[in-house]
């Protein structure tokens, strides 16, 4: 099946523009959600590059940041795909 943004997912991504933090092994990294699906996200990293940051198969926390002053839900989610600017994830869980 292939979907609008022209990939072959099983669930549709919509473009989701937002700041977040990805938090890996107590490290808090600042990105850029840059899509998102029911089942995962897109992020871009704000260093430009992941490289020495995570691995496929790394778990990792991504929270959204709308309204920092609110308490944003965690995703526990699992690093699926990287790229040099930023990763996927596919979440495992959501803690609010």
């Amino acid at each position: 099946m292939v979907n609008p943004m022209g990939n072959k997912r099983g669930r549709q991504r919509v473009d989701f523009k937002n700041p977040c933090i990805l938090t890996h092994e107590g490290i808090s990294y600042l990105g850029q959600l840059e899509n998102l699906s029911p089942s995962g996200a897109f992020v871009k990293v704000a260093n430009g590059h992941t490289d020495g940051i995570v691995c496929i198969g790394d778990t990792v926390v991504l929270k959204l940041c709308i309204n920092p002053d609110s308490s944003p839900a965690e995703y526990y989610s699992t690093v699926i795909r990287l790229e040099t600017s930023g990763l996927g994830v596919t979440f495992e869980k959501v803690q609010t």
